[in-house]
């Protein structure tokens, strides 16, 4: 996500580990989902820059609970719940999660693996998104 601004940076450096929950089902690897995230991070402005060392400063934890897909169908909708936890120094700031979809049509994609995995990206591009907009907001999910 390259579109959307931090109200207000919430750290300098922020430790994002490898997105947990990611399965076989997904046609997206954990290591895609990931990097989709920490990219999403530093260009939103929410951080100056990644960590590679948890507890230091900021650490944002995301794991996958729940994916629904099509089986099959014409137009594929994917819906996922991804619980986030937002940590100051291993202390937790915000924890909540987020559901939402992505769809990808028979007419934009018409082999099926494709079509799904456009879905997919779709429904994390989403997730992604209402993140950023949960994360303006300071109060909302607090623990």
């Amino acid at each position: 996500i390259s579109d959307f601004q931090a109200a207000t940076p919430i750290g300098n450096s922020v430790f994002i580990p490898f997105v947990t929950g990611a399965d076989k089902d997904i046609l997206l690897t954990n290591i895609e989902i990931t990097q989709a995230l920490r990219k999403s991070m530093i260009n939103s402005k929410f951080f100056k820059s990644l960590s590679d060392k948890a507890n230091e400063d900021w650490d944002l934890k995301a794991e996958i609970k729940r994916l629904d897909q099509p089986a099959f169908g014409a137009d594929f909708t994917v819906t996922a719940e991804i619980k986030y936890t937002l940590l100051n120094k291993g202390v937790v700031v915000k924890d909540f999660a987020i559901t939402e979809s992505g769809t990808a049509t028979l007419g934009e994609e018409v082999i099926g693996f494709k079509r799904m995995k456009v879905a997919d990206e779709r429904c994390i591009q989403n997730n992604i998104k209402k993140l950023l907009v949960e994360l303006n907001n300071p109060t909302k999910g607090k623990k």
